[in-house]
């Protein structure tokens, strides 16, 4: 016991373990970057966590922030969209069987892949990942493919139709909503807004 103690108290002295250490002992898992999760397409097909908010508690207008939720790989290693305050963030709900989300995709992952600091996660509304594997190598998708098989995180964002995307400022304020299929120069305005 004494033992233990000891190396809790010189992990202490480092923020990094603290916080791995804390998280673990609160049933929860060390927090990554989206730069640590897999570099292939779907970036490993995270699922989702979406805690104690309820869509009815929630304000999705423009300014309030946006309702926190976590990316899970397999292997433990999670995200909170909190953790990607000081990134602009584009949250694109589609579904395979889906034919407007099929024409916006290339425009959404060209997006992704031009702008650096542009952090895009295309959320699968409940299909699994043997559904969604194929149209995620169709289309490269080299984002965080969300696997929302429980619907939890559409339902916390309030998605009523397929595609829906968020748009969410570098300070983790939503910017817009947007319901339908985007165009190319729908999705520049929305991506204006967030830069």
């Amino acid at each position: 016991m004494a033992a233990l103690l000891a190396v809790a108290l010189t992990l202490a002295g480092c923020k990094s373990a603290r916080d791995d250490t804390a998280a673990a002992a609160a049933g929860g898992s060390p927090h990554s970057s989206v730069s640590d999760f897999p570099d292939e397409i779907g970036r490993g097909f995270p699922g989702v966590r979406t805690g104690k908010d309820s869509a009815r508690n929630v304000d999705l207008t423009s300014g309030a922030e946006a309702p926190d939720f976590e990316l899970v790989l397999d292997d433990g290693q999670s995200i909170r969209l909190s953790d990607l305050r000081g990134n602009p963030v584009m949250i694109n709900f589609w579904a395979t069987w889906c034919p407007p989300c099929r024409a916006e995709m290339p425009d959404i992952v060209a997006a992704a892949g031009e702008e650096e600091d542009l952090i895009v996660i295309a959320a699968n509304v409940q299909e699994t990942v043997e559904a969604i594997r194929p149209f995620a190598e169709a289309y490269a998708m080299q984002m965080p493919v969300a696997v929302d098989e429980e619907g939890s995180l559409s339902n916390l964002f309030q998605v009523r139709g397929m595609p829906t995307s968020i748009f969410i400022d570098r300070d983790g304020k939503i910017a817009s909503k947007w319901e339908g299929a985007l165009t190319p120069e729908q999705l520049d305005l929305h991506l204006d807004g967030i830069r």
